[in-house]
C-alpha cells in the first residue's frame, strides 16, 4: 500500500479488530477462569493483541521476507514445493508437487 491514506485505514482496522478480540476475549476469560492467575491471563492477552495489531500496522505487504544473510525464506523450502502465480491472481500461492 503506497497511498496514506489507505494505510492510515488499514491500520484503523487493525486496531479496532484487535481491541474488538482483546475484548472479547476478557469477557471469555472472565467468565471461565476462576484462578488466581486471571490477571496474568488477561494481560497476556491484551499484549498479545497490542503485539498483532502493532505488527500489522507496520509489516510492509509485498515484500518477501529476508534472512539476515540475504536469502528470501521461500528459497529454503524442499524443492517438492513450488511458488506459483496464474495469470489474474494478485498473491502467490504455494502448492506442494507430488509425484
Amino acid at each position: 500500500m503506497t497511498n496514506p491514506l489507505q494505510m492510515a485505514l488499514m491500520a484503523l482496522l487493525l486496531v479496532a479488530l484487535f481491541y474488538h478480540t482483546a475484548l472479547g476475549l476478557q469477557v471469555l476469560i472472565d467468565d471461565y477462569v476462576h484462578s488466581a492467575s486471571k490477571p496474568l491471563i488477561l494481560t497476556t492477552v491484551r499484549l498479545g493483541c497490542l503485539a498483532l495489531a502493532a505488527m500489522g500496522c507496520f509489516c510492509r505487504r509485498g515484500r518477501s521476507l529476508r534472512l539476515r544473510d540475504g536469502t528470501a525464506a521461500q528459497d529454503l523450502l524442499p524443492p517438492s514445493w513450488k511458488v506459483s502465480r496464474p495469470t489474474g491472481m494478485r498473491f502467490a500461492t504455494w502448492t506442494r508437487v507430488v509425484g
